[in-house]
């Protein structure tokens, strides 16, 4: 009966995540095509890696129009980069959602070990399944529904942790290694589950005072260290230099999410009646919000583990709040810059689960977490059909890039797109031959002078494309409409040198002039 439980719960969990992409094959996310163009990047390049920890210096990338450093976390790029290129669609439609599958069967097999019960166990697998914060696309990416290496760095970092818990509880160093082992991969694959394998097992010493978990942190950098060589090393520093630059750049409130869990925003929500507003606090501005929508078990578990004496005391508790003190620190508005905050209980999912179903109450607990579960995901397959049709409607994407392929000028042409991200970004890239002003890759030096002329991280202003365009080599402007509105700009006319071009999907297009170009380049 175990394998059959066990089998069950991994086709579930497969065909659950599988069937987004079977129903939206062609839906991609900005995330997944930058990580299918570093990939393709490093296959581009697979003669210059020797060795599997040799150094790359391919990484700088002139396709940013300065260069840039694709310094990400290499392990499951390098591996994405081993598959023949004519398997990219299918690794990028149903690699995550295979990889979660595998972990659910992980999660089945340690509930069976602690619950001794077959049936409780298959339950806490299914309501992993089924809770929202592990499965929706509405502003949380592609964890399941597309590529990241998200995805298996966090079944590595959630790894780490249930082993370390099996380590405490019975004393095997060989749990620890195992453990130790698995924080390496997570911190190799992804920078935030770095952060996390760092973090979480700081607070738990603070609960348990056992030196092996304090120490827990540097074995495993040390560890990824050993296995990852020099690219690891290169990866962690521009990580720590990306965090101090964003850091800084939530003081000032130049960043996306330097507004994140305001609660003037919230209350201008509300007073607007405006459902998109209130919907982003609901589905992306709020962590406290996104809690109780998309995380309800966690909210039960803390309830459950208060409402126990013998509960409050106990090993699945204490990394539970350990979990919490992190979201409660990582949503104060200094330390918004280290992401956003409900993603760290990911990696607590294990410990959650186990204190749910294992109540005395806890199968019925577990049945209607399912059945909610079960109606955020036909809201998931409304909110993306929703977003399909608007999308054709304003921007279309794919009418645009075809529009740039066409014109043997615009396919070479330096783009600027306004806001950054307009057009999947990363997907210039793959699809035309044009390159993207990102700045985010640039080098320190040069990201900093770029702040110039912008107005946060993901916006240029556009009172200041005179300055820009004479700064850098830039030979297209796309932007969209609404940017005139946010940024109070009534009459707009192009930058000195640019001429206006009718652009398809009513965007705002600027060319450079053939003559002017002709003399930036004398």
């Amino acid at each position: 009966m175990f394998l059959v439980f066990l089998f069950l719960a991994v086709f579930t969990a497969f065909c659950q995540r599988a069937v987004y992409r079977f129903f939206y094959p062609n839906k991609i996310f900005f995330d997944t095509y930058a990580h299918i163009f570093r990939a393709n990047h490093l296959r581009e390049y697979r003669r210059a890696l020797k060795q599997f920890r040799s150094d790359d210096p391919l990484l700088i990338n002139q396709r940013f129009c300065k260069p840039a450093s694709t310094n990400d976390p290499f392990l499951v790029l390098k591996l994405f980069s081993y598959f023949p290129i004519a398997w990219t669609r299918y690794l990028e439609r149903y690699f995550n959602a295979a990889v979660d599958s595998f972990y659910v069967g992980l999660l089945f097999v340690c509930f069976s070990l602690v619950t001794k019960n077959l049936e409780v166990s298959f339950w806490g697998a299914v309501v992993y399944i089924f809770t929202p914060i592990f499965f929706t696309v509405q502003s949380t990416g592609p964890r399941t529904f597309g590529f990241t290496p998200r995805m298996l760095a966090e079944c590595f970092g959630g790894s780490a942790l249930i082993f370390l818990y099996f380590f405490l509880q019975y004393h095997f160093y060989t749990l620890y290694a195992l453990s130790l082992l698995a924080a390496a991969l997570a911190m190799m694959s992804n920078g935030f589950a770095g952060q996390a394998m760092f973090f979480i097992p700081l607070v738990l010493f603070c609960f348990v005072h056992v030196v092996w978990v304090a120490v827990f942190p540097i074995l495993a950098f040390f560890l990824a260290t050993i296995i990852g060589g020099k690219n690891f090393l290169r990866v962690f520093r521009f990580h720590v230099l990306y965090m101090g630059w964003y850091f800084v750049g939530n003081l000032k409130g130049r960043m996306a999410i330097s507004d994140r869990n305001s609660l003037k925003k919230l209350l201008e929500a509300f007073r607007s009646c405006s459902m998109a507003k209130i919907y982003d606090q609901f589905f992306s501005k709020n962590s406290y919000l996104i809690l109780l929508v998309k995380y309800p078990i966690y909210l039960l578990a803390l309830i459950l583990i208060f409402q126990s004496s013998f509960l409050v005391g106990s090993l699945f508790a204490t990394f539970i709040f350990s979990g919490a003190i992190i979201f409660l620190l990582t949503s104060l508005k200094y330390f918004l810059s280290l992401g956003e905050a409900e993603r760290y209980l990911h990696y607590l999912a294990f410990f959650v689960l186990i204190v749910v179903v294992s109540h005395p109450n806890g199968l019925l607990f577990a049945k209607l977490l399912c059945v909610y579960g079960i109606l955020f995901q036909i809201l998931d397959f409304l909110w993306l059909n929703y977003q399909g049709k608007r999308l054709k409607k304003t921007r279309n994407p794919e009418v645009v890039l075809d529009w740039i392929r066409k014109d043997t000028v615009r396919n070479q042409a330096n783009i600027l797109v306004i806001p950054h991200a307009a057009l999947d970004g990363w997907r210039l890239l793959l699809e035309t031959g044009a390159n993207w002003v990102w700045p985010t890759y640039w080098m320190s030096c040069e990201r900093r002078e770029f702040e110039r002329y912008a107005k946060n991280s993901a916006v240029v202003d556009i009172k200041k494309l005179d300055e820009v365009t004479k700064r850098y080599p830039i030979d297209l402007i796309i932007i969209e409409p609404w940017i005139l509105k946010e940024q109070s700009i009534v009459k707009l006319s192009p930058p000195n040198g640019f001429n206006i071009v009718k652009g398809p999907n009513g965007l705002i297009v600027f060319q450079r002039a053939l003559k002017h170009a002709e003399n930036l380049s004398e």
